[in-house]
């Protein structure tokens, strides 16, 4: 069916936040609410994947204008939140500056 949850780790919790038909529309709806959230620019970023180095490096460019020169680095998803997405998976671990 091509559906991609959208999840999200916050005080410890894993919740579902929403959901995409399409790789390409679930990107889009994660630039959509972290945009809303911002981004606090002082604790940086980090990106991640599971086996989707290339697809990381799609989601990076689609939101590089929220993070601007942010401080980012890049990781492997580990076997904790990997157990929730299987491989393929691609994220962002960051402070909301609306907190």
């Amino acid at each position: 069916m091509n559906i991609y949850p959208l999840l999200c780790l916050r005080d410890g919790a894993v919740k579902i936040i929403g959901k995409a038909r399409g790789k390409k529309a679930a990107c889009q709806e994660l630039v959509k609410i972290i945009g809303g959230e911002g981004v606090d620019k002082d604790y940086g970023v980090v990106f991640g994947h599971a086996d989707a180095v290339s697809d990381m490096e799609d989601f990076k460019t689609m939101i590089k204008n929220l993070i601007g020169d942010c401080e980012s680095s890049d990781c492997e998803i580990g076997s904790v939140i990997g157990t929730h997405t299987g491989p393929g998976v691609v994220g962002i671990a960051f402070v909301s500056a609306k907190r």
